[in-house]
């Protein structure tokens, strides 16, 4: 079985994006009335990832959180000033458990002593400890095959995960 499609399988084949540019890295855009992209930038060939403000009452809502890193935190006190106005953090969604999304979740929540939304199996991803051989842990294989994976695929080439 293949996990993967074929081009004449795929439904869209190009992109189409309602911007011309999309914001610099570091730097943010309204797309929306209460709605800012923020495209936060990245230490590595991936540059930067798409981060999420949502206005709420009088305070915001950060979805996704960027890498626990300086850069990161120097980019945030800059949204904090320019785009919040020193408005406060009502909540954190941190959409999936990458680094790059989950980084900064905790010196958020912190900060702002806010709650944060995730699913509970991308909070247990957190804690999951990466395999120390040729397999995947135990952790992981349990994770993929509640998720409807089929058995026996951890032996075979872990590319379409």
């Amino acid at each position: 079985m293949s996990y993967y499609s074929t081009p004449d399988e795929q439904k869209y084949r190009e992109l189409s994006f309602p911007w011309e540019t999309p914001p610099e890295r570091g730097d943010w855009q309204t797309v929306a009335e209460g709605v800012i992209w923020l495209r936060m930038p990245l230490p590595f060939g991936l540059d930067h990832i798409n981060l999420y403000l949502l206005r709420h009452d009088d305070g915001w809502v950060i979805v996704d959180t960027g890498l626990g890193t300086q850069q990161t935190r120097d980019v945030w006190e800059r949204v904090f000033a320019e785009v919040m106005h020193h408005a406060p953090v009502k909540a954190v969604i941190a959409t999936h458990f990458h680094y790059d999304h989950s980084g900064s979740l905790g010196w958020l929540a912190e900060r702002f002593k806010c709650p944060v939304y995730m699913t509970r199996g991308e909070y247990q991803a957190l804690f999951v400890s990466p395999s120390t051989g040729d397999g995947m842990g135990w952790q992981m294989s349990q994770f993929y095959r509640h998720s409807g994976m089929p058995d026996g695929y951890e032996t075979d080439d872990p590319a379409p995960l």
